[in-house]
């Protein structure tokens, strides 16, 4: 992907970096808590990885800065890292990334 600094979804992450901020949604398997609450347990990647929700940390209303939205923001620990997943409606993305290409 070509990085378009017009774009709401992409964003350099910072000057000089190769590297663009873009919204990557995604699948989410939830399930219901006891008290009605939605908890994701995996993702499922663009291309077909998932990868399984190791906790949940914090659920709050969120906005995110590197790639625009705002929902329900779930801080979560997927393979040992923080990763922020975001509800927006009836659809989860994820700060994702890419390279630039020269």
């Amino acid at each position: 992907m070509k990085a378009n600094n017009s774009s709401p979804y992409v964003r350099r992450e910072s000057a000089g970096s190769d590297r663009v901020a873009r919204k990557v949604f995604v699948r989410v398997l939830v399930e219901f808590d006891e008290q009605g609450r939605l908890m994701p347990r995996s993702l499922t990647w663009e291309d077909g990885r998932q990868y399984a929700i190791d906790r949940v940390l914090q659920i709050c209303p969120g906005v995110s800065l590197k790639v625009g939205g705002s929902g329900i923001r779930y801080t979560c620990r997927i393979q040992g890292q923080q990763v922020f997943l975001f509800q927006d409606g009836n659809r989860w993305f994820i700060e994702g990334r890419d390279q630039v290409a020269n």
